[in-house]
């Protein structure tokens, strides 16, 4: 059996955008595999609505070049905006529709024949679960089911590559990991490439292979969720002792355990910076206690992308907790755009 090689799906190769004087994205380059799913993060104004624009022929570039299944942004439109699905943040279906009309809409914008697309129709119904629904007025769909007919409604026309921007805003926390399932499933089964901008940082984590965050028009850190929080090099174990202890003493058991980066004592709690909670807890816990030192529980927790989004945006722990930048992971923040 002969080996065919996987594609390079999406290739920006030294993106930049000028608006006047203003550089609004900066020399961006990155690859997405086909199949994968790859995450683009950024706060607002960092570039990253302008990066997706140019990828989808939306605006000119400036300098560098972009691809998509193998054709050339700027000189090959027509045949990038054949290989590509788009699913807009907010909703645009018609509600006095059905969810089969629009989907028979959709097919004949991207000249689908008919016999292919209804039985892409049917099948696409049936794996989000609304063949029941599809003769139905979307007016009576919830919002869940709304944000899936979206979904599929990008697929239609087998797109290699789907674009979706911010796919699960406005969701309650039961759709919203349903909606992730669907977009897991849609990407395998089809081996679509997908292009997901997101502000929930959870929801980067769980469905992306690749990521990458972009701030002031550059991209500042990627790689695979796990890469990115290995890269941020600190986990944190929370000590809760038996009774006070003075942080001199903690501080000097604590620093010669290997791996322990800081150090910090609040009344019978300590917060313990390292490399690797894994590979320290045990010399943590042996040298507290060879100490004498009283524990009443231990919490071991591992690096998260919310922090690695953070250092990124050059913010640290303590300010993002005196300014409740923790909401960066629920889903109704909206920090990341």
């Amino acid at each position: 059996m002969k080996f065919v090689p996987k594609l390079d799906m999406i290739v920006a190769e030294g993106l930049t955008k000028f608006y006047g004087k203003f550089l609004a994205v900066d020399h961006v380059s990155f690859k997405v595999d086909e199949g994968k799913i790859f995450g683009f993060l950024g706060p607002n104004g960092a570039g990253k609505t302008t990066t997706v624009r140019m990828l989808n022929t939306l605006i000119k570039i400036s300098e560098g070049r972009g691809f998509i299944n193998g054709f050339d942004v700027s000189k090959q439109m027509g045949q990038v905006r054949r290989s590509i699905g788009l699913v807009p943040q907010e909703l645009t279906l018609d509600s006095q529709m059905t969810g089969k009309q629009v989907l028979k809409i959709q097919a004949k914008l991207y000249d689908v024949p008919d016999s292919v697309a209804k039985s892409k129709m049917d099948e696409l119904l049936k794996l989000s679960g609304l063949s029941e629904f599809a003769d139905r007025e979307i007016s009576t769909y919830s919002g869940g089911m709304q944000k899936r007919l979206e979904l599929i409604m990008g697929l239609v026309h087998e797109p290699r590559v789907l674009f979706l921007d911010e796919p699960t805003i406005g969701l309650d926390a039961q759709s919203r990991y349903l909606m992730w399932e669907y977009i897991k499933k849609f990407g395998h089964d089809f081996q679509t490439t997908i292009f997901l901008t997101t502000h929930y940082l959870d929801e980067a984590d769980e469905l992306c292979d690749h990521i990458a965050i972009i701030n002031g028009g550059k991209i500042r850190i990627e790689g695979s969720p796990q890469q990115l929080k290995e890269r941020l090099g600190e986990d944190e174990v929370e000590i809760h002792f038996e009774r006070k202890y003075e942080s001199r003493e903690i501080e000097s058991i604590l620093l010669s355990v290997s791996g322990v980066v800081a150090v910090s004592l609040e009344d019978n709690v300590c917060r313990v910076r390292t490399l690797s909670s894994e590979r320290s807890l045990v010399g943590i816990i042996t040298s507290l206690t060879n100490k004498g030192i009283e524990i009443k529980t231990v919490n071991p927790k591992k690096a998260n992308l919310t922090q690695v989004f953070l250092k990124q945006m050059g913010v640290s722990d303590d300010e993002s907790a005196e300014d409740d930048t923790d909401v960066l992971t629920s889903p109704t923040a909206n920090v990341v755009d």
